[in-house]
């Protein structure tokens, strides 16, 4: 009896030292490009406020190291781990997944032209996922949690981004939804008659010099009503 109380004593104090999660840090998994799934911890510094944050960079420990530490780890102690080096990663505690995706944006001058490999955050999965881009200012950029925290951003531009099958990335404003959906009557049905929200124009494509001046921002219609539409799609194609 005396020694199992001590074993018990000893456990106790070791689940004890363990290291918290830090601000920035998350239960996590993640799979490889070579489809290896490893799960553990993250740590990103990124929120609301600096969402590109997640886009770019990650770093990440297995959960056999995370439990033998016994205090709050150093960045130099997890691996970095980049778009280029991962199919998805997906937090677990607030159960949001990025996956790796190419994107250029040709409807506007600058550096997005170029094709780039980012972490997209997925918000609806089937036949057709949809996803956000963050557009990321120029002007803004963090290294440290104490640079986050003096961050103050007034408007956060970000894109919605949709990929049929195995196609390239699109931008909703560049795809005829209509069309898109036409072979589920329901949805189709739905959507002309506004129930997801939005009074259908027929082809909601933007065209000539206002699709190429257009921005897709935070407060644009399209993330608030999309969503569903795509969703319901992919249920009536699952069915089929």
């Amino acid at each position: 009896m005396k020694y199992s109380i001590i074993f018990f004593y000893l456990l106790l104090n070791l689940v004890s030292a363990q290291a918290d999660l830090g601000q920035w840090d998350h239960p996590a998994q993640l799979i490889t490009r070579d489809s290896f799934l490893k799960k553990g911890y993250i740590r990103v510094i990124a929120d609301d406020r600096y969402p590109w944050g997640f886009q770019s960079r990650i770093l990440f420990m297995d959960e056999e190291q995370w439990n033998n530490l016994v205090e709050e780890p150093t960045e130099s102690e997890f691996t970095e781990y980049r778009p280029a080096d991962l199919q998805e990663y997906r937090i677990t505690d607030v159960n949001i997944t990025f996956l790796g995706r190419t994107f250029s944006d040709k409807s506007s001058i600058g550096m997005n032209m170029i094709p780039k490999r980012y972490f997209m955050r997925l918000i609806e999965d089937g036949k057709v996922k949809l996803f956000y881009y963050y557009d990321v200012p120029a002007a803004y950029y963090v290294s440290s949690a104490e640079e986050l925290a003096e961050l103050d951003i007034a408007e956060v531009n970000l894109y919605v981004l949709m990929q049929i099958g195995n196609e390239k990335l699109k931008k909703i404003s560049e795809i005829d939804i209509q069309q898109m959906i036409s072979d589920c009557p329901k949805v189709l049905e739905d959507y002309k008659a506004g129930k997801y929200g939005v009074e259908p124009s027929g082809n909601e494509k933007s065209k000539g010099i206002i699709k190429f001046l257009k921005k897709e921002n935070n407060h644009n219609p399209w993330k608030d009503f999309i969503a569903p539409v795509i969703r319901d799609y992919n249920l009536c194609a699952i069915k089929k």
